[in-house]
């Protein structure tokens, strides 16, 4: 499987290549609408997040649906897998909820944002940080679900978050082009690059 790759297509398709030959090895073309996010959760399993308000665990090798999450997710904005049990959903309702995978069960919710989530992830074994339309960066404690550290960004249009070494991570602004570089300890933007395209969607 280290070879292949899977992309999301315009039919609400998603598709598993074979990079060496552009063989499509697998097409999976069941109850999908729109798809938000896609992560691998293992070697042979992914995690699609769709608009129908459901969370579905895929065999990549087979194509079979082996588990669906499908009860009160709505509003789902983004998905992160922090592990390969559980997954954190932002939502429109300005939360985030973690969810076990293997048991099909919800866990806890993370509370304060004031808008909604655009982006959340797992920055080490006991903290996530997360982005909002509400103009803040927020850190939390993953066990407890207490915000431990709260940013003003002064923009609402961040849109996505990534992790950097050194307790530092890297945002994205659909409405100009810059990407910033914030230290979570102090708080504070400690560098921007002007990536001269008139938005940013995306950080890998």
């Amino acid at each position: 499987m280290s070879f292949e790759r899977v992309v999301t297509c315009d039919d609400k398709t998603i598709k598993l290549w074979n990079l060496n030959n552009d063989e499509c090895l697998l097409q999976l073309k069941k109850s999908f609408n729109e798809i938000l996010s896609i992560e691998k959760v293992s070697s042979d399993k992914l995690v699609i997040c769709s608009a129908d308000e459901t969370i579905k665990v895929w065999n990549m090798n087979t194509g079979e649906c082996l588990k669906v999450l499908d009860d009160d997710l709505r509003g789902i904005r983004c998905m992160n897998v922090i592990s390969s049990e559980k997954i954190l959903l932002g939502s429109w309702d300005n939360s985030i909820n973690l969810w076990n995978l293997k048991t099909g069960n919800f866990e806890r919710k993370f509370e304060g944002h004031t808008d909604l989530v655009r982006c959340v992830l797992k920055i080490s074994n006991d903290k996530i940080v997360s982005c909002s339309r509400d103009k803040t960066i927020k850190v939390w404690q993953l066990n407890t679900a207490e915000c431990l550290k709260t940013i003003d960004t002064k923009s609402e249009s961040i849109w996505n978050i990534d992790s950097l070494a050194c307790n530092k991570i890297i945002s994205s602004d659909y409405k100009d082009s810059l990407i910033r570089i914030w230290d979570l300890n102090e708080g504070v933007c400690i560098k921007s690059l002007d990536v001269a395209v008139p938005s940013v969607w995306c950080l890998i």
